[in-house]
């Protein structure tokens, strides 16, 4: 790892979820949907962010999965978190997701949305999202990060590939 990231740690236990991830790349049969679920603080967002850099092909800052993690900056990818202001991830926002994955790529690759937490959507968020889940657009990838699923409807979480 290079000096500028010498004060990340590597997150180890998620080894196995990286090498998971590679043999499904490499088998071409890429999910358009992942839910991660688990406790806090175990590394679902650095390994959220570590997917979407291995989906967009970003330069490689994201070798493995790190701690503390960082948002990674590209015009293919949007993270979405509720508003400051708001508790929950609002309709809007969700729809700004769709518009999102449904233009081209900028760089021709693809597209990833992550939402996180995804438990934190209002009913008419995840009605919304639930859309864009049914009939996804070409080569996107929408993460889904969640410390608890009991928020999130049955029919989200069965059109994703889930991850625990």
């Amino acid at each position: 790892m290079s000096d500028l990231f010498s004060n990340q740690t590597e997150i180890p236990w998620l080894n196995s979820y990286e090498q998971s991830w590679k043999k499904i790349i490499q088998n071409n049969k890429t999910p358009h949907a992942i839910l991660i679920s688990g406790n806090r603080g175990i590394g679902k967002r650095s390994f959220a962010a570590w997917l979407a850099t291995e989906h967009l092909d970003i330069t490689k800052k994201y070798e493995s999965c790190i701690y503390p993690f960082d948002v990674p900056s590209h015009a293919d990818l949007k993270w979405v978190s509720p508003n400051e202001v708001k508790r929950d991830i609002g309709v809007d926002q969700i729809r700004q997701i769709i518009d999102d994955l449904t233009m081209s790529s900028y760089e021709g690759i693809g597209k990833v949305s992550v939402v996180e937490p995804a438990n934190k959507m209002n009913i008419s968020s995840a009605n919304s999202l639930l859309k864009i889940l049914e009939e996804p657009p070409g080569n996107t990838l929408i993460i889904l990060i969640a410390d608890k699923i009991k928020n999130i409807p049955a029919t989200i979480i069965s059109r994703c590939q889930h991850i625990k």
